[in-house]
């Protein structure tokens, strides 16, 4: 069982019919727990911070309003997010590790 001991939170906005990433390099852990709750319907795509891959509505979905959590290991160190809900979105983050 890992032990979280660290927290680090950020809030992605993303406007409708567009996308966002953001990178998470600077927190260096073996492991990462990530919990994401979006305030709209968004599609998530995890890549190392050296891919230039975006979402698309191929990838996770993530419903509105519902947190969702990921564990990852070090070389997942970027997520892009896809907005197609109709409206703009804030995406809160928060990153245990």
């Amino acid at each position: 069982m890992q032990v979280f001991g660290n927290m680090y939170t950020k809030k992605i906005v993303c406007a409708n019919n567009n996308g966002a990433e953001q990178d998470f390099d600077d927190v260096v852990s073996t492991e990462k727990l990530l919990k994401i709750t979006p305030t709209t319907n968004v599609y998530v795509l995890f890549t190392p911070t050296s891919s230039t891959h975006v979402a698309n509505n191929a990838d996770y979905f993530i419903p509105a309003n519902q947190e969702r959590e990921f564990l990852i290991g070090r070389g997942l160190d970027r997520i892009t997010i896809r907005n197609e809900s109709g409206g703009s979105s804030n995406i809160h983050v928060a990153i245990l590790y």
